[in-house]
């Protein structure tokens, strides 16, 4: 049995890989099917997209690019999701929820903080059927200037103790909230997603060594160029990043490549290799 820390990739960017659109389902289900069968990584961080919602359009992106893509797109529901996943029997490591779901919590309005709590529901419910053993959020809203954090954090826990099985954990994400930064916010958070591009927006790393032990995934945030990995403005690269965080702190749970750029110029084998750098 393979020993952690486990690999695993994020399903958001696969599509790109032969020119489809990001939300477009069936082209990630057959990526994830290729990446699968050549056992190119240990598992999948699945994306559940706001753009699949039928309610309304994305929220947490202010500019039209999200609401041109909701109108193109195929919906879904979380039950229609869990059974085409199940089809195919993927191993499903974590699951990312709808990024709406700060945005939602961090509203004065009561409708739409409700709808943020039947996101997260949704989002827990779906990670278990389909075997997945966490769940990462977008916990606040990165532009709001005044949400009330001890709010996110008891709605969150509260929910998440209705589902044992499956941790909750939350993303660094940036946020606009006066005198904190993302690593303030996170330190009275159970469980941690350590993604490295925000970390390196902020030059926090190092910063989240006081917090290595809540820290349960890790975004491997990047783009492959030819064969490697880079992390574009960035003080540490990828590699010095990966032995800060394997060697140093000894981390052992999930690593979750998230690549950015056109990743129509990776071959499929350049883009094999460049994954298989980071197995040892």
């Amino acid at each position: 049995m393979k020993k952690p820390p486990f690999l695993a990739i994020s399903t958001g960017p696969l599509p790109r890989m032969i020119g489809k659109n990001y939300f477009d389902f069936e082209a990630t289900l057959n990526i994830m099917s290729e990446l699968n069968r050549e056992d190119v990584v240990d598992g999948f961080e699945f994306q559940y997209l706001a753009e699949w919602n039928s309610v309304h359009p994305p929220l947490d992106d202010p500019t039209d690019t999200r609401f041109e893509a909701w109108k193109l797109s195929r919906k879904y529901t979380p039950s229609q999701i869990a059974n085409r996943l199940k089809e195919y029997n993927f191993p499903i490591l974590s699951l990312h929820t709808n990024r709406d779901i700060g945005k939602l919590l961090c509203s004065s309005i009561k409708d739409q903080i409700d709808e943020g709590i039947l996101l997260c529901h949704q989002s827990f419910d779906l990670a278990k059927k389909i075997g997945a053993r966490q769940c990462v959020f977008h916990i606040w809203d990165p532009l709001s200037q005044n949400f009330n954090l001890s709010f996110l954090q008891q709605s969150l826990h509260c929910i998440a103790n209705q589902y044992p099985t499956i941790k909750a954990t939350v993303e660094n994400i940036p946020t606009s909230l006066p005198n904190f930064t993302p690593f303030h916010l996170l330190k009275d958070f159970k469980w941690i997603t350590l993604d490295l591009r925000w970390a390196a927006m902020y030059n926090e790393l190092l910063s989240f060594k006081e917090l290595k032990n809540n820290i349960i995934n890790v975004h491997l945030r990047g783009e492959i160029i030819y064969k490697s990995w880079i992390l574009p403005q960035a003080s540490f690269t990828f590699d010095e990043a990966l032995d800060i965080i394997k060697s140093h702190w000894q981390y052992s749970g999930l690593l979750t490549l998230e690549p950015d750029g056109d990743l129509r110029h990776s071959d499929w084998q350049n883009f094999k290799t460049a994954i298989s750098t980071l197995k040892n």
